[in-house]
């Protein structure tokens, strides 16, 4: 597993769209993806097997008075469980604490039992749920609320 980590550009527009739509559920709009690489803090991951123009993995973040939130985490479909959101997760870590933010926070579907699995790996916690708070075909879910603090 070879790959490269570096900060996303907005000339990295076209392929994380593009990534959103082949990989996200529950698509971002290209605006809303673009308002995100000029306000917020974002990463993309491309794996040697990549093509040139296409991206394997695209984290964003939104900071604000000493935390970071992540927003989406996204890997390729046909890249899924090699490691690659491992990598850009401790990396969002990793800049965080190089900045002396004092938490992470983020909120994931109750029913993404992988990635919640993930986040406890990294050494997230669970602190709190909101009920019915995500909308799916068969009807309401509860996001779980998770924090990892850095100091």
């Amino acid at each position: 597993m070879s790959y490269s980590i570096r900060t996303a550009k907005i000339s990295d527009l076209v392929a994380i769209v593009d990534l959103n739509n082949s990989s996200n559920p529950y698509p971002w709009s290209e605006r809303l993806i673009e308002e995100s690489l000029n306000a917020r803090t974002s990463w993309v991951l491309q794996s040697d097997s990549a093509r040139p123009d296409a991206l394997t993995a695209w984290l964003v973040a939104s900071n604000v008075c000493g935390q970071s939130e992540l927003e989406l985490i996204l890997v390729a479909k046909d890249e899924r469980r090699k490691g690659y959101a491992e990598a850009l997760l401790l990396a969002w870590r990793n800049w965080a604490d190089e900045l002396k933010h004092d938490e992470l926070l983020l909120e994931v579907r109750e029913s993404n039992v992988a990635a919640i699995e993930l986040y406890y790996k990294i050494g997230f916690e669970e602190v709190g749920r909101r009920k019915n708070y995500y909308t799916h075909s068969s009807g309401k879910e509860a996001a779980c609320l998770m924090s990892l603090f850095l100091k």
